[in-house]
């Protein structure tokens, strides 16, 4: 028997969620409340998976941030209706960031570079293109990871954990919040 089969497989948990989830990006009590949640998800499967690579799509900040300015310029004339989802006044990193700074955890992003989030009709094959993209960014810190998390919007879920099972990890996937469906 060699001694790769007698190592037990890479761990991965791959969590599909909305991308307003991942930052404290506005002020908005609903939200806010999730995205505690999804800190108090994220301490926990770090400390109870050992997790030694957390991988995220999530973008660059500054980037991400100059995005949520512009939408809000654009309704403008409904500030009292929006009020509570207005922008912060300074870019923000993702729970899972901080988090893995905290902890000593390897962090990677894997949106591609200059990639702006898919549009709400983008067709499989688009959402497939961006899931071999942010696997092949991660691929070599996989390596030498032993416990992998992964954070991605929703739609990639499936699909990267369909990669990774491919590379040989055992794969658990999950959606946050619990009751958002996987496509949205």
């Amino acid at each position: 028997m060699n001694a790769d089969a007698e190592r037990p497989a890479k761990f991965c948990l791959v969590i599909g969620t909305s991308h307003e989830y991942q930052r404290h990006q506005d002020k908005n009590a609903e939200r806010e409340k999730i995205r505690n949640r999804l800190d108090d998800l994220i301490r926990k499967v770090v400390g109870e998976r050992h997790v030694d690579l957390i991988a995220e799509e999530a973008g660059d900040k500054e980037q991400v941030h100059a995005q949520l300015k512009a939408d809000e310029a654009e309704t403008a004339a409904f500030d009292v209706l929006f009020a509570q989802t207005k922008a912060v006044d300074e870019p923000q990193d993702t729970i899972a960031c901080l988090i893995a700074d905290a902890s000593g955890v390897f962090y990677v992003d894997i949106r591609p570079p200059g990639a702006k989030p898919l549009s709400a009709g983008a067709d499989d094959a688009a959402i497939a293109r961006r899931d071999e993209e942010m696997v092949a960014i991660f691929l070599e810190p996989l390596r030498s990871a032993s416990s992998v998390l992964v954070i991605c919007g929703a739609r990639h879920r499936d699909g990267l954990a369909r990669h990774l099972e491919q590379e040989g990890l055992r794969v658990e996937r999950h959606t946050f919040p619990e009751d958002q469906e996987p496509g949205h």
